[in-house]
C-alpha cells in the first residue's frame, strides 16, 4: 500500500476514551501509523496509548489505537496501530476495488424468447469503486444512460444477478469508457456477501493473525 494524504474528519482521545480534541487524520499504512493535526493538540508523553477516532456522518465509525511516536502543539503520530469498527456506515460509501465482472443486457421477458440461454450478449469490464448501491466500471462495450445490465463476478466476491442501470457516462481515453452505475436490486445472500467485503475491504490495520491483506480506501 501506498502512503494516503487524505484526510478525515477525527477526534483525539486518551487510551480510556476521554476527549481531547477535534481535528483531521490521515493513514500512513505503510509504517502502520496514523497522523492527527488540530489547532491544539495537547501534548502527549512519547510511549503512551492514544485513540484516534474517524468521524463520518457525525457518527464514529472507525477507531485507530497506538503508541504516541510525535507529539507537538499541532501534530501528534501514533504507530503500531490497531483498528477497530465502530459502525459499518463505510460501506455504504464507494471504495475502491479492482476486479473483473462479466456484464449483460437486462432485456424484457418477451425478448428473451428470441435469445438462447448461452447467446446472451456478455461484455467483460473492469470494476474500479463500488459500494452497496453503486458501482463504477471501465468496459470496452458501448452502453447509454438509463440502460439496466445484469452484473455478475466470481472473485473477490461472488455476485450474481446484480442489476445496475447507468447514470452517468465517463470518458477514460480512446479504448475504454467509464460507467457511473446505481445498484437496482440484488439477491439478499449477494447482499450479504457484498456487506462483508466491503467492510474487510475498507480495513486498513488487519489484525496480526489475518492473512488477507485488503486494500482500503480513505475517503
Amino acid at each position: 500500500m501506498g502512503t494516503s494524504s487524505n484526510f478525515f474528519k477525527a477526534v483525539l482521545k486518551t487510551e480510556d476514551g476521554q476527549y481531547l480534541a477535534d481535528g483531521a487524520a490521515h493513514i500512513l499504512p505503510d509504517d502502520k501509523s496514523v497522523e492527527f493535526k488540530s489547532p491544539f493538540v495537547p501534548l502527549m508523553t512519547f510511549g503512551s496509548k492514544a485513540q484516534i477516532i474517524r468521524i463520518f456522518k457525525e457518527q464514529e465509525v472507525r477507531l485507530f489505537e497506538g503508541s504516541v511516536y510525535l507529539s507537538s502543539p499541532s501534530l501528534l503520530k501514533i504507530v503500531d496501530v490497531t483498528e477497530t469498527v465502530l459502525a459499518d456506515i463505510e460501506v455504504d460509501v464507494l471504495q475502491t476495488v479492482s476486479f473483473k465482472a462479466i456484464l449483460s443486457p437486462v432485456h424484457s421477458k418477451l425478448n428473451l424468447f428470441q435469445f438462447a440461454a448461452d447467446r446472451i450478449t456478455k461484455f467483460p469490464a473492469e470494476v474500479f469503486s463500488l459500494s452497496m448501491d453503486r458501482v463504477r466500471f471501465v468496459s470496452e462495450a458501448e452502453f447509454s444512460v438509463g440502460e439496466q445490465l445484469t452484473l455478475s463476478a466470481e472473485e473477490p466476491v461472488i455476485l450474481k444477478k446484480v442489476i445496475i442501470e447507468v447514470r452517468q457516462i465517463l470518458l477514460f481515453g480512446d479504448k475504454n469508457t467509464g460507467y457511473r452505475c446505481d445498484i437496482i436490486s440484488m439477491p439478499d445472500q449477494c447482499r450479504a456477501e457484498l456487506s462483508e467485503y466491503l467492510t474487510e475491504n475498507s480495513q486498513i490495520f488487519p489484525d496480526d493473525n489475518d492473512d488477507t491483506v485488503p486494500e482500503g480506501l480513505i475517503y
